[in-house]
This record gives structure tokens, C-alpha cells and sequence, in this order.
């Protein structure tokens, strides 16, 4: 067995699963990440690399910048399930999502995947919810946005301009 080499499997891929295959490759830029909205942003030098899983029914992403004046690195698979016909991802951050996991479901169609999930936080460990939207424009450049979602309405939280590397 070789755990390094994906390889390929004998999968027939949705429509859903090619878009998801075009963004396999690396990619670099910029992410702005706002605590505040009212505040300026921080802003860092993203790299992202997206890998095929299980001959392309998932893609991964592995992501490095700064935060906080600190490195910090993410994971996110992306996914879609054919029977439920519904975009799903997981993701962990080293800063972001601390020791926890968010789960995401949402949609793909045309050139965008738009996910939503929760998160807990603050000291009562309430509940917010998170939106993410990836709209990939032509095949070199992907805008990554996300979005604090409060009972009050939602803020951009952070938002990554990637370019094919």
C-alpha cells in the first residue's frame, strides 16, 4: 500500500466533482482577515495547494500565512454528495478553529461553491454561524471569502485572492 500516492480509482465524477478538480494545484496570495469590521485588516501572504483524495471525489486544500504575527496552517476538504446533491467540507486552522472541526454543506454551481457551517467561541462557548463562497474566475484565479454569520446579520471575515503558482 502506498499512502503517499492518491493514485486513481475507477470513479465516474459528477459534474460537481470536475469543478472541484479544477482547482488542484498550487496557488499563492493575499488574505485579509478582519476581528473587527470596523477596523482595518490584517493582511498576509497566503500559499494553498489543492490535491485530489479517492481519484478526485474530494480535493484538499492545505494552506499556510500569518496571523497574529504568527505562522499558521488550515486544512479544508472539499466534496460532493452525489444522493443528497450537496457541496460538503471539513476544516481545521491551527489558529482559527483551535482544537475544533467545522462541518460545511452548501452548493456548487457554475464557477462557485458556496458553504455554510457553525463554529462555538467566547467564553459561554456560544454558537456562530461561518459562510464560505469560493468563485473560481477562469483557471488561474480563486477568490476565497468568509463570512461571520450573527444574529445581527454577517460581517467578511476573510477574504484570499489566490493566482495559480
Amino acid at each position: 500500500m502506498n499512502l503517499v500516492d492518491d493514485g486513481q480509482l475507477d470513479v465516474d465524477l459528477a459534474p460537481e466533482h470536475q469543478l472541484l478538480g479544477t482547482l488542484i494545484g498550487q496557488w499563492k496570495g493575499t488574505t485579509r482577515l478582519w476581528l473587527n469590521p470596523e477596523d482595518p485588516p490584517q493582511i498576509s501572504e497566503t500559499l494553498a495547494v489543492f490535491r485530489p483524495l479517492l481519484g478526485g471525489l474530494f480535493v484538499r486544500e492545505e494552506y499556510e500565512g500569518f496571523s497574529f504575527g504568527e505562522k499558521h496552517k488550515g486544512y479544508r476538504t472539499y466534496g460532493f454528495e452525489v444522493g443528497r446533491k450537496t457541496a460538503v467540507c471539513s476544516w481545521v486552522d491551527s489558529i482559527h478553529m483551535s482544537t475544533g472541526m467545522m462541518h460545511l454543506e452548501g452548493t456548487i454551481g457554475g464557477p462557485r461553491i458556496a458553504l455554510s457551517g457553525r463554529y462555538y467561541a467566547g467564553e459561554n462557548n456560544d454558537q456562530y454561524g461561518w459562510r464560505t463562497v469560493l468563485e473560481i474566475d477562469g483557471k488561474d484565479r480563486l477568490k476565497i471569502s468568509q463570512y461571520n454569520v450573527m444574529p445581527d446579520g454577517e460581517s467578511l471575515g476573510m477574504e484570499t485572492l489566490l493566482q495559480r503558482s
